[in-house]
């Protein structure tokens, strides 16, 4: 049997993009490893699906065309042209919702032009904050609280480009009396990793647009250590092996915007964990 055949095609598949992309969140762990990269760029990349051509998609997936066309059948549609009219779709509402912000800022652009810039971004992190609520479930934020109570020790693990949010997890969890202990890639982070146990944690924060190095959490997964996942995608790999994982943002949302929700994450988390001891 082919590497990519799957045993068994969606019959009635999805019409929005919404639906399109729970399925393939709900399915993308049963998929053999190139139709799960073209899940994982399917969905970090709607943009890209919309205006890409197979060709375009497949080099950038890091597959063949024909695995991409392979994937829009396994989900049931009859090609990948439907498939990415979904996709299509998606982008003119993006478009049209666009607009209509657009208008109502420029019958404001008068009043606060001097400080527009300082508005906008305010109102963008509003926006991110305030759909936390749909990003983080009540159910996570204590699994995730229980785990690191019980953690003989909580080992974080970023990189370069996540190390403003995790040295501020890192410090607001010694703050509430965990101990912790930083690994980062450009540190040396394997050696550190490899000292964690069955009675510590690990934390990974990761941006899904980075090289990640998921063999380090399928080592630590096999050796039973509560892994627990901040990231940007629910199809980033550090999610496959983690106990509890936290997807903040979209691939490709302003730089600001997931340390801003992580930091908020934070807050909540030490909230929860002073509330649980008390």
């Amino acid at each position: 049997m082919p590497a990519d055949k799957m045993d068994n095609q969606q019959s009635d598949p999805p019409v929005d993009f919404d639906s399109l992309r729970a399925l393939i969140q709900a399915k993308h762990a049963a998929f053999p490893k190139r139709l799960s990269q073209v899940a994982r760029y399917l969905v970090d990349n709607p943009d890209e699906i919309a205006l890409g051509s197979v060709s375009s998609i497949a080099e950038a997936a890091q597959v063949t065309p024909s695995t991409v066309m392979r994937f829009a059948q396994h989900l049931g549609y009859d090609g990948f042209t439907a498939l990415q009219e979904i996709f299509r779709r998606n982008i003119r509402e993006k478009l049209s919702l666009r607009d209509d912000v657009k208008g109502w800022k420029s019958a404001e652009k008068g009043r606060f032009f001097p400080n527009h810039i300082l508005n906008q971004t305010i109102d963008v992190c509003c926006n991110a904050l305030s759909g936390l609520t749909n990003m983080v479930a009540t159910i996570e934020i204590d699994g995730a609280v229980e785990i690191l109570s019980r953690a003989r020790c909580v080992f974080f693990h970023g990189s370069r480009s996540t190390f403003p949010m995790t040295v501020a997890l890192q410090q607001a969890l010694t703050g509430a009396g965990i101990r912790c202990t930083l690994s980062m890639d450009l540190t040396g982070g394997d050696d550190v990793l490899a000292l964690a146990t069955n009675e510590d944690a690990v934390i990974f924060i990761s941006r899904s647009a980075h090289a990640e190095r998921e063999f380090l959490a399928s080592s630590l997964a096999a050796k039973g250590v509560p892994i627990i996942a901040i990231v940007d995608s629910s199809l980033n790999p550090y999610t496959d092996f983690a106990s509890i994982s936290f997807k903040l943002g979209r691939p490709g949302d302003a730089n600001f915007l997931m340390p801003t929700l992580a930091i908020a994450l934070t807050e909540v988390l030490v909230a929860r964990l002073r509330q649980t001891r008390a």
